[in-house]
């Protein structure tokens, strides 16, 4: 029997789910073009700052969600990498000193990748947080809280070891949680290594092409992503291209104590970020 009521009601149905996946493919562009742009003037992935997007928008399991924000990010610090060496955005230990933070982050994130469905370590967070916290302030502050001198703790031969050992841990982190990890990696090469705020950009974004990428193709492996989630994954991913091509741009002109200024604010974003995640 013919029910007009129903046929109606499964109209609107279908004309409403179409309504909100456009909406949501638009979202994923714009969110992508606004974290691609800080991408592209500090040199991080943005990765903290797409989970909460790609949840609301995807609503899967986390190992999918955490998947699909690697490969987002992978063409995100792969691009904008690039960009910056064509900019000049590199000095002469860049490539050296990514080199070895790469060595580092491709050994920590396979074993983050591994460990991802097993550890749930509140701690581990808190320590993040505490200490993006405590960075952040530093550099919004740092007029009044001074300048942190190059190589305050490290031997010239020692370099190549720490270099590796912290490529490890942030590598790690990063595949745990999903994210490039620029926002921790910075900041130690900054105050730890010496190296000026647009460099270390570059010199992190070598080694998060291997941190994400390593854990992107671990995750993969291990069968954690679904095709379904293409249509949000793809709009996000060429937003965050365009949003790196004009970061990037921006970067080359402005003066590194802005540059620290916004790094300041994305790490404690970023913090707020890991005990909102904490709390859940």
């Amino acid at each position: 029997m013919f029910n007009p009521f129903y046929y109606a009601k499964s109209i609107i149905l279908i004309i409403l789910n179409q309504v909100v996946m456009k909406i949501k493919i638009i979202s994923s562009f714009i969110i992508g073009m606004i974290i691609g742009l800080a991408a592209g003037i500090i040199g991080v992935g943005g990765g903290e700052f797409r989970i909460p997007a790609l949840t609301y928008l995807m609503g899967g399991s986390m190992n999918v969600i955490i998947t699909s924000n690697l490969i987002i990010g992978f063409f995100t610090v792969l691009l904008s990498f690039f960009l910056r060496l064509l900019y000049g955005l590199a000095g002469e230990t860049s490539i050296l000193y990514g080199f070895y933070l790469s060595i580092g982050s491709m050994f920590g994130a396979c074993v983050g990748a591994i460990i991802t469905s097993r550890v749930s370590d509140k701690n581990l967070k808190l320590i993040i947080g505490i200490y993006l916290t405590a960075i952040g302030i530093k550099f919004i502050f740092e007029p009044v809280l001074g300048e942190v001198g190059p190589n305050l703790i490290f031997q010239e031969n020692l370099v190549p070891f720490y270099l590796c050992l912290f490529g490890f841990l942030v590598g790690m982190i990063s595949s745990m949680f999903g994210v490039a990890g620029g926002e921790i990696r910075i900041p130690i090469l900054v105050m730890l290594f010496g190296l000026g705020i647009k460099i270390a950009g570059t010199v992190s974004l070598l080694a998060s092409i291997a941190t994400v990428g390593t854990g992107l193709m671990k995750h993969l492996q291990m069968g954690h992503f679904e095709k379904k989630y293409i249509w949000i994954t793809l709009p996000m991913t060429i937003g965050s291209a365009l949003g790196v091509f004009v970061g990037t741009s921006l970067a080359v002109v402005m003066y590194e104590e802005h540059l620290k200024k916004i790094l300041g604010i994305i790490v404690i974003l970023a913090t707020i970020r890991f005990f909102m995640k904490n709390s859940k």
